[in-house]
Order: C-alpha cells, then sequence, then structure tokens
C-alpha cells in the first residue's frame, strides 16, 4: 500500500526542488496553476499529470508538444515506481515513492464487498467484487471497471480499503463523481450508497457477517436480474402493489392472479377513457383558448453539431486522422471539433486536434513569414537599381532620382549614397532610437519600451523597425520578468479577499509599469 510519492526537479544550473504529492492528480506544466510549474518554453502550459493512489502510481502525458520521456522513450501513460525518473526537456523529475504496492497481508482482508451497476450503456445488471486490492474507475481499458459514457474521465475514481473502511476518491476527472446525488472527493462508503458518473449509476454494497459466512464472494463479471432483490435508493420500503393489497396469497400465474390481472387492466382502460372525455368536453366549453404549444420545446437531449449521430464519432476521428495525413489540417481540425462536442474527454481527439491547430497556426506564419521577406528583397532590389539609374544623364536619371525622394527619402543607405541631409522624421527616429538604447541599457523597461513603440509609429523603414521590435522585445521581457511577482501576489490577494495587500501589489506593479492599466481593483 503507497503511503507518500516525493517528486524531485533538477535543472542544470538551478537547485532542486522536492514536493510531496497530495493523493489523487497533480498536473506538471508552464501555467502557474498546476501543482508542480516548470517554467520553460520547451514545456507546454498543461504537459503531463501524475495520479496516485494507495494502490498505483502512474504519468500521463496530457497531449504537450515536445513529450514526456522515460527510459529513453516517449510514453503516453507509464506506471512508476521508487527511484524512476522522467524527463521533461530540460527538467529530469525524479520519483521518491514510499510503500509498496503489493496487495495486503491475509490478516488485513477487508470484509466483502461489491460494486453493482444500476444504469448505464451495457453495464446494468453486472457485478464487480472489491477484494484488498481495491478497485479502480474510469474510461481506460486498463481500469477495473471500464465506464462507456462521455462525462467519464481515463482515470476517473478508484476505492481503496483502509483502517476497515472503504474509500472512494475522485483521481482529477473533469466532471467529478456523484454519492447519492452529491459530489465528492475523498468519501467513505456505506452499504446501499449509490454513486453516479455522468448517466452510469452504481450501487456499493457491503455484505453483513453473516452474508459473509453463508455465502462467497461474486465473480468480478458476475451477473444478476436487475429486477430481482432491487432496494429503493432512499432506503425506504416498496409500495405495495394493488394486487398486493386485494390478494396477498395469490401467486403469479394462478387463475385467481389472471382474473385480478384482467380486471385491473379494464379498470385503467375505463379511467384512461373518461379522463380523456373530460378533456374534449373541456376544450369545447372553455372560452379562453389553450396556451400554444412553443415552436421548439425545450429538451435534455445533447445537441450534436451538424446532426452527427452519436454511432459516428468514430468515424469522424478516422476521417480527421486521414485529413492529417494529406495535411488538410483545416479539416481535419473541424472533425476532431466535431468528435469533442460529442465526446469532451477523449483523449486522443484532443491531441490531434492540438497538432492540427498547432500545425495550421505554423504554416500561417510560415507564409506571412516568406511574405515579409520577399517584400523586403523586392524593396531592396528597387532601391539598388534606381541608386544605379540616378547616375545616369538624361530622362532616366531624373526619374530614379524623383522615385528616391518619393519612396527612400528616410532610408539610411541612400542619405548616406546622396548625400542627402536626414528628414525631420528620419532624426526623430534616430533619436528615439537612440533615446530608447540608453533607457535599455540603464535598466529602465518601460522608457526603452515606451521609445521603441514610438520609433514603430514614425518608420516604415525595414532596419529601423527590425531593430526598434529587437529591442521592444528586450524591454518587455525584463519588464515582465520585474513585474510577475507583484502582480501574481495581487492576484492572489484579490482573490482572497485581502484588499489592502492587493492594492500594495498592484501599486509596485504601476511602480514597475506605470502603463500597467491592469494593476487595478474594481470599486467597492
Amino acid at each position: 500500500m503507497l503511503e507518500s510519492v516525493e517528486v524531485t526537479i533538477r535543472q542544470p544550473g538551478y537547485p532542486d526542488r522536492s514536493v510531496t504529492l497530495q493523493e489523487g492528480a497533480s498536473r506538471l506544466g508552464r501555467a502557474e496553476d498546476n501543482e508542480l510549474v516548470l517554467s520553460d518554453v520547451g514545456v507546454s502550459r498543461r504537459h503531463a499529470q501524475v495520479y496516485w493512489s494507495r494502490t498505483e502510481c502512474l504519468i500521463e502525458d496530457l497531449g504537450s508538444g515536445n513529450g514526456t520521456y522515460y527510459q529513453g522513450h516517449r510514453i503516453q501513460s507509464q506506471p512508476l515506481h521508487d527511484g524512476d525518473e522522467l524527463v521533461i526537456d530540460p527538467f529530469i523529475v525524479h520519483f521518491s515513492i514510499r510503500g509498496s504496492m503489493r496487495p495486503v497481508a491475509e490478516a488485513q482482508q477487508p470484509a466483502p464487498a461489491r460494486l453493482e451497476m444500476v444504469v448505464g450503456t451495457g453495464m446494468a445488471g453486472s457485478s464487480h467484487a472489491i477484494d484488498e486490492a481495491g478497485l479502480t474507475i474510469g474510461r481506460s481499458e486498463d481500469r477495473d471497471v471500464v465506464i462507456p459514457d462521455p462525462a467519464s474521465s481515463r482515470h476517473h475514481a478508484s476505492i481503496v480499503y483502509e483502517n476497515e473502511r472503504f474509500m472512494l476518491r475522485d483521481m482529477g476527472s473533469a466532471n467529478g463523481i456523484f454519492v447519492n446525488a452529491v459530489r465528492v472527493r475523498d468519501q467513505e462508503l456505506h452499504d446501499g450508497d449509490l454513486l453516479r458518473i455522468g448517466n452510469t449509476e452504481m450501487r456499493f454494497v457491503r455484505y453483513s457477517q453473516e452474508e459473509r459466512d453463508n455465502s462467497t464472494w461474486p465473480s468480478a463479471t458476475s451477473s444478476h436480474d436487475p429486477s430481482a432483490e432491487r432496494i429503493p435508493s432512499s432506503g425506504a420500503p416498496a409500495e405495495p402493489t394493488l394486487l398486493a393489497l386485494i390478494d396477498p396469497p395469490a401467486k403469479k400465474g394462478s387463475p385467481l392472479w389472471l382474473i385480478l390481472s384482467a380486471l385491473t387492466l379494464v379498470a385503467g382502460l375505463v379511467f384512461l377513457v373518461v379522463i380523456i372525455c373530460v378533456i374534449i368536453v373541456l376544450s369545447f366549453t372553455l372560452e379562453s383558448p389553450p396556451t400554444p404549444i412553443p415552436a421548439h420545446a425545450p429538451s435534455w437531449t445533447l445537441q450534436l453539431p451538424d446532426g452527427l449521430q452519436e454511432d459516428g464519432t468514430d468515424l469522424l476521428f478516422k476521417e480527421g486522422v486521414a485529413e492529417v495525413r494529406n495535411n488538410n489540417f483545416g479539416e481535419a481540425l473541424q472533425n476532431f471539433f466535431r468528435v469533442l462536442n460529442v465526446d469532451p474527454g477523449n483523449n486522443s481527439a484532443q491531441k490531434f486536434a492540438f497538432a492540427a491547430g498547432e500545425t495550421l497556426v505554423l504554416q500561417e506564419l510560415e507564409t506571412h513569414l516568406d511574405t515579409k521577406v520577399k517584400a523586403r528583397i523586392e524593396r531592396e532590389a528597387q532601391r539598388t537599381q534606381l541608386l544605379r539609374d540616378v547616375t545616369r544623364t538624361g530622362r532616366v536619371g531624373r526619374a530614379a532620382k524623383t522615385q528616391l525622394e518619393e519612396d527612400f527619402q528616410d532610408d539610411p543607405l541612400v542619405i548616406q549614397e546622396m548625400k542627402w541631409s536626414p528628414s525631420k522624421t528620419s532624426e526623430k527616429v534616430t533619436e528615439w532610437l537612440a533615446t530608447a538604447d540608453k533607457a535599455l541599457g540603464n535598466d529602465d523597461f518601460p522608457a526603452a519600451a515606451d521609445a521603441y513603440r514610438s520609433v514603430l509609429t514614425l518608420t516604415v523603414e525595414p532596419d529601423q523597425r527590425g531593430r526598434a521590435v529587437t529591442g521592444l522585445k528586450m524591454a518587455s521581457k525584463e519588464l515582465g520578468r520585474k513585474v510577475s511577482t507583484p502582480w501574481r501576489t495581487g492576484v492572489v490577494a484579490a482573490a482572497l479577499g485581502q484588499r489592502a495587500a492587493a492594492d500594495a501589489a498592484f501599486d509596485e506593479v504601476r511602480t514597475i509599469d506605470a502603463n500597467n492599466a491592469c494593476a487595478t481593483l474594481p470599486p467597492r
């Protein structure tokens, strides 16, 4: 039985960090809201997730861009043991796991229990025994109880036995698990408790000592008649039927039972006919018209996109994969999006959708970059040709000079070759660039950023704009580093209702970056 899981994060050039994980799910990634933050551009925002319970510990990659590696191989899901190491470049994640995954000793075996499937596609009526190793529940095929429900996560929940109690634990699922209509994360189970995941319902049954002595445990896949010995979820005794009130001793299939059934059926039909006649009479006699039925009556049925049928998600997924192979990433992304509308927890569709979307963005950026590079090359070629033509006499030389004055008057190379005096705009750009470079050298990052932005509004010359863009990136990066700590402090304080602390933190942000209009709390 596992007791604790400690993670040590190693990164070249930085001190090691050790964190003890809480039981359940812990995420690793670049985003600040992860339990384990790995601050590097090579790490995805939601990179991987660690699950651990009393019986198992495993790592699952969340569709990261650069992958998670175990013993030199990229993995999707991997059980972990004491001393194992993962590589999430540039980090090495070492696991120290206390306790054993072996079953508990014979003397510690729990009292018999089982999980009965009450409602669920293809599952109602089945029963799963719960032994000393506990029980895992989820949509993944490696779970003890596989729930084919779109609302179920791959590793949804588990039932463990500890201190003579059966404990239900949510393993970080997206849609949660409910016990007697109340969502729980860690809950002791009692005999008769009703569990629900999405539209799947299960009943926890724990044998009494007498049942334990007189019967054997059911098989993990044994079936029984769901209508037999059905216990109402509320625990109250079932209401007696009409036949039972009239003649309790009557047996099913006897002549008396058949006569009573026929009389009950006839009485029900007569009552139904009377009700229909009353409704028809009232509809003709009442002066006020009946309330019109809305054109689109409300429905709790899942509305699938574009008429998509539930059994068509597998076909759509295969079509999406085929579109990826044919480099039709836009069509592929649409197919995966439609699949995820029906099955939000489909991990494979999430990965392919992420890859297709990322490729689309990269293609667009490459196209934009190629266009800019091509335009710059054409402009430089035009400038070179005009500088050659301006040395010629006659009409060609005069036309070249006129075009240089119109299109290249602020170009540093043209000013140097033609021995022109810089225009006022060019002088202003040169002045702003010098001011920005000086501010950047003095670590005055807000002033440097403002000056570089001013340059970008004044000039279209590629060399000057390239210099301004590079400087603006450096200033913004350093400014972000200085602002990040007080900004996070202010956001956390605001979330906790500590208004004075939040105001002080945001004041520090504005001291560093006076233009940061976001560092303001709303009025009371």
